[in-house]
């Protein structure tokens, strides 16, 4: 029996005998009674059979109960299982929706998403670990015994993949599962474009289907008056029992259009919303006073810039069917379950979500995965039959570009257009971290380590697909001390050949104090030069039409310098080793080359790595520590420097004095009041605070700066005491 794309679960057991005996109990446990699309295809596909899986399907689809699903089987048999997720407030809703379903199996079920320098031994006794890409990366890094003990691990929103931030991290994590530990890997992903160019590169079975439990409707409205327009879109909804959700850029306008549609929304509530609201929503210090004011009148917003508690409490609301609309930011669009009848998509610039203060802080547009990603949001499991998601534009012009960009139209429809995953991981700090991480995981490394390493991102698959000539050791930047090996990486083939025609002779050589500079007058006059400043040049029409590369009449050159003018060659290589990542990590003192030519990590570079910092922020840090710093304040400011390096989060002024207040014994929201930071900014810095006090005073032990590590092991004393992470290591 087949109900809107849903099988019944008794008849699909009867025509299937692969989903165990004890898994079907614990569904009927749960009530569920059918399966959805997306479930039924794994199940077929092998979920309960080892396969690995790349599960591809709209939200609210059900690829959450897949991951489940597969985690029940291992554990129940005696395995442990990790479920990961690219962000804490993720992490928790997960964590919080696997205790209340689970407990009474008397499963052990944990979370960690901080102190990346230390793996507490509760995790030991985990049977299901939830965490963040970053805590999982660093206890791969800190290698525990019992992370070979895991059977299963479910990677959820593997599209993140693509995230600048983050992505090339997940990148290197997937890899190094797949080198070190046999595990059954569920990936779960909104759609996307590429999805079968992924799963096979995580040698998955591609699982993907396009049918949502709840149908989404799309359209562009085009409206100057965008106000007057999601007055009536949102005042129809909730006339007749739906909830609206409206995305904005900028935290003012969460607030400022929540405020500005109560008169559209409360007259529409009845007398007995109005008495539960009234009751449910009183005024308390832990939740924002404006937000309050305005949930017990229907209407809701959501930002970066709340305190955690009143953002779960917008999300619990409108969860409970409470709050009818909710003005948000792209906070409330990874993967918080929180679906609408209507989203309706306001603005398609996209801010920062770390805005401190009053300034705002623009990235890169919108890209169409997180675009459909947000209006997927549309369409409430087992409320509507159909979802809505409306793009405003405030004019025709504006209309036919997000068509254009976004959509297909197919039969009259709008239908989603994704884009595929950018991997980051060739971004220059994510080479340098993940070099710097090979060499610290093998202890020893030579080039080729490393190259094989980079070999299997999906980077450089892409990359390939891409050029079929394109160098690894070129886009990698592993450059040589070697010059004959540093030249081969950085010219093509027809280059290195057309240097063997050229003669000696026909190259007049010029030795400067900065510069080395050659003549070469066959087959016809170029000029070419390494300078100690500017790099390598040559007037020729290759290297002018090259970025990068070396023409025939610089490797001449290169070579005659290698040959006969050896007090040179450091030049030579100065120049060709420019952007090597290599040469970098060993300049800064992070790696060290041995005599058989290999790469081993310096106690600096171990520490770097161990602490889970990018090199770029220990090196920031190690160069801080030699300064004039003695006291609190300056120390702090030390730390928060290395926050915004590590994070990219621009701090405010006072955030030094604030966070000092509140180790010291001030409240989140007395310190938020007296400085004018916002409560969801101290609380995402001091989420990481103790971590990188931590940083700060063993990078300054290992330095022999005694008054900062003091400094620093002082306040990290008081810092835990706070306890203001709770969450980090919590029995379920």
């Amino acid at each position: 029996m087949v109900v809107d794309g849903q099988k019944n679960l008794s008849a699909y057991l009867n025509l299937e005998k692969n989903i165990p005996l004890i898994i079907r109990k614990v569904l009927e446990q749960q009530s569920i009674n059918y399966l959805r699309n997306i479930q039924i295809l794994s199940i077929q596909g092998g979920l309960f059979e080892d396969t690995d899986l790349l599960v591809c399907s709209p939200s609210a689809s059900g690829k959450t109960l897949v991951g489940e699903l597969a985690i029940l089987r291992w554990v129940l048999e005696g395995g442990k299982a990790v479920y990961m997720v690219p962000l804490k407030a993720l992490a928790r809703e997960k964590f919080g929706m696997l205790v209340r379903k689970y407990r009474n199996l008397n499963l052990r079920i944990r979370i960690s998403t901080g102190d990346f320098h230390y793996t507490p031994d509760i995790l030991e006794n985990a049977d299901i670990l939830v965490t963040t890409i970053e805590r999982f990366d660093s206890l791969l890094r800190l290698n525990p015994d019992w992370l070979y003990d895991i059977r299963v691990i479910v990677v959820d929103e593997i599209h993140v993949m693509g995230d600048r931030e983050r992505g090339g991290r997940l990148e290197s994590v997937l890899i190094r599962i797949r080198e070190r530990l046999s595990v059954q890997l569920i990936g779960l992903s909104a759609t996307i474009a590429d999805a079968g160019e992924i799963a096979d590169w995580l040698k998955c079975k591609l699982i993907e289907s396009d049918t949502r439990p709840v149908p989404l409707k799309n359209y562009i409205l085009v409206d100057a008056d965008k106000l007057k327009a999601i007055r009536k879109l949102v005042s129809a909804t909730v006339q007749n029992n739906g909830q609206a959700l409206i995305f904005v850029s900028h935290r003012r306008d969460a607030e400022s259009l929540a405020r500005k549609l109560v008169k559209s929304i409360e007259p529409h509530l009845s007398d007995e919303e109005r008495e539960t609201l009234s009751v449910r929503f009183v005024e308390s210090r832990a939740y924002s006073k404006r937000l309050v004011e305005l949930i017990r009148q229907g209407v809701g917003f959501h930002h970066a810039g709340l305190n955690h508690a009143s953002r779960e409490l917008v999300e619990d609301a409108f969860r409970n069917g409470l709050l009818k609309v909710v003005c948000c930011t792209t906070t409330l669009s990874a993967g918080i379950d929180a679906p609408a009848r209507l989203v309706i998509l306001r603005d398609y610039n996209v801010f920062n979500s770390i805005e401190m203060a009053s300034e705002e802080f623009e990235i890169d547009g919108m890209n169409a995965n997180q675009f459909h990603q947000i209006l997927g949001r549309a369409g409430r499991p087992e409320f509507d039959d159909v979802g809505y998601g409306v793009v405003l534009c405030p004019s025709d012009s504006d209309g036919f570009m997000i068509q254009k960009r976004f959509f297909d139209v197919k039969n009259g429809k709008l239908v989603p257009r994704y884009d595929p995953v950018e991997s980051s991981i060739g971004f220059s700090p994510n080479l340098e971290e993940q070099t710097l991480l090979k060499i610290f995981e093998l202890k020893e490394a030579n080039r080729e380590d490393i190259l094989k390493f980079f070999e299997k991102t999906f980077w450089w698959r892409k990359e390939k697909s891409k050029n079929p000539q394109a160098n690894l050791e070129k886009l990698v930047q592993i450059g040589s001390v070697n010059i004959s090996v540093a030249i081969r990486s950085l010219a093509k083939t027809s280059e290195l050949s057309g240097a063997e025609r050229i003669s000696d002779e026909s190259l007049r050589v010029q030795l400067l104090q900065k510069k080395i500079e050659a003549t070469v007058t066959q087959p016809i006059v170029n000029v070419c030069s390494f300078h100690e400043e500017r790099g390598f040049l040559c007037t020729c029409s290759y290297q002018s039409g090259v970025q990068g590369g070396l023409c025939r009449h610089l490797v001449k050159l290169a070579q005659i310098v290698d040959q006969k003018y050896p007090v040179y060659r450091g030049l030579i290589l100065h120049c060709l080793n420019s952007g090597n990542v290599l040469k970098k990590l060993i300049d800064e003192g992070l790696v060290t080359e041995t005599t058989r030519g290999t790469f081993t990590p310096t106690g600096f570079g171990k520490l770097v790595a161990r602490l889970y910092l990018k090199p770029a922020t220990g090196i920031l840090i190690r160069s801080m520590v030699h300064g004039d710093i003695d006291d609190e304040f300056r120390f702090m400011e030390l730390v928060l420097s290395a926050v915004e390096l590590e994070y990219g989060r621009p701090q405010p002024q006072a955030m030094s004095v604030a966070v000092l207040d509140y180790i010291r014994g001030k409240s989140i929201r007395e310190v938020s009041s007296l400085h004018s930071i916002s409560q969801g900014d101290l609380e995402s810095v001091t989420s990481t605070l103790n971590w990188m006090i931590h940083c700060v005073a063993e990078i300054a032990d290992m330095e022999g700066a005694e008054t900062i590590k003091k400094i620093g092991k002082r306040l990290e004393e008081r810092f835990t005491n706070r306890r203001i992470e709770k969450d980090h290591e919590i029995e379920g």
